[in-house]
């Protein structure tokens, strides 16, 4: 059987954990507040959230549970990536009267 998944996503340096991740959080916490699956990405190491790198962000609309394997060897090493920990939402989510990106990523310079 075949599923019709549709996915967003977005891919920018982040840091996942941390006084610095906020920005990250913020905008994983409003991906969170629309889609029912969201997940991430870290494109250089899985492994260290504070670790600034590209993090993709990738939010499904489907309620079902995506197995992230494939057939194809290179893909299939990308999404080894997965990151496993808890986000910690400890921050707003974005909107058009609360954006504060500028702060959020002063303090990651």
């Amino acid at each position: 059987m075949i599923f019709k998944i549709t996915l967003y996503w977005v891919q920018k340096n982040y840091l996942i954990v941390g006084e610095n991740g906020k920005f990250l959080k913020a905008e994983y916490a409003t991906y969170k507040a629309i889609f029912p699956q969201v997940y991430l990405f870290p494109v250089s190491n899985s492994d260290d959230g504070e670790m600034l790198q590209n993090v993709m962000i990738v939010a499904l609309k489907s309620n079902e549970k995506p197995i992230f394997e494939n057939d194809d060897p290179v893909l299939n090493e990308y999404l080894k990536h997965l990151w496993k920990e808890e986000v910690e939402i400890d921050v707003p989510i974005l909107t058009d009267d609360y954006a504060p990106v500028d702060h959020y990523n002063s303090k990651m310079i």
